[in-house]
């Protein structure tokens, strides 16, 4: 089931448009600059395929219970717009309060989580469904000015995506090894093993009007050359 929680404090967009810039041609297009939510899934399917996978569904074998914060750190191959984070979970009470929230961290395997700058402003949504003693994929799609930009990492630098509970219950599924080389799991911001949550991340697919107005960007810039020649 599905549902929509809206964000009670704005953030910033990192992307808003892109464009295309040569011999006076300016051709831009909004990606998404709609009020910030975020569309909770409680019943979701863990992607097999991914921007980010620290550890898979099959990895994710031992429940750990959210006592106030949980982050997985990672990093990033290639810049890309988030569009959802994917959890392995259970025994989630109904109505328990959490909060995402997303920030760059200079090693990403650093004893002590420490943020650095804020990608993903704390995003607030409830779990309106009891679940049970039976996994389920947590999705948090988001919209809006939450499809921020995450840039390529470097060196140990990298992002955490961490959770916080203001209330409720729930288990989150983590490895007992270590699955993932780009990070690790934190429990209330210290390091925790050398295991991993059963996190994923997601890219945008631009939508097709987006896709067309590229295209019709690239015959304005080959009609002009050719006029020129």
């Amino acid at each position: 089931m599905k549902t929509t929680a809206l964000v009670s404090s704005p953030v910033s967009a990192s992307l808003k448009a892109f464009g295309i810039v040569a011999t006076g041609l300016v051709a831009l297009a909004s990606i998404d600059t709609a009020s910030a939510a975020v569309i909770v899934d409680q019943n979701s399917t863990f992607p097999t395929t991914a921007a980010v996978i620290a550890a898979t569904y099959a990895q994710g074998s031992y429940p750990d219970a959210l006592t106030t914060t949980l982050a997985q750190t990672f990093q990033v191959g290639t810049a890309f717009q988030l569009d959802a984070v994917y959890f392995k979970y259970k025994d989630a009470s109904a109505g328990t309060a959490l909060t995402l929230e997303i920030f760059t961290v200079a090693d990403v395997k650093a004893t002590t989580l420490i943020p650095i700058a804020s990608v993903l402003p704390a995003v607030s949504f409830n779990l309106v469904n009891a679940v049970g003693g039976t996994s389920q994929i947590l999705e948090l799609d988001l919209t809006g000015t939450d499809q921020v930009l995450l840039a390529a990492s470097t060196g140990t630098a990298g992002y955490a995506a961490r959770l916080t509970k203001a209330s409720g219950a729930v288990k989150l599924y983590r490895t007992t090894s270590n699955a993932y080389a780009g990070g690790d799991k934190y429990i209330n911001g210290s390091i925790s093993s050398d295991r991993d949550w059963t996190f994923a991340a997601t890219a945008v697919i631009p939508e097709p009007a987006s896709l067309a107005l590229l295209g019709l960007g690239g015959l304005c810039l080959l009609g002009g050359r050719r006029r020129k020649a």
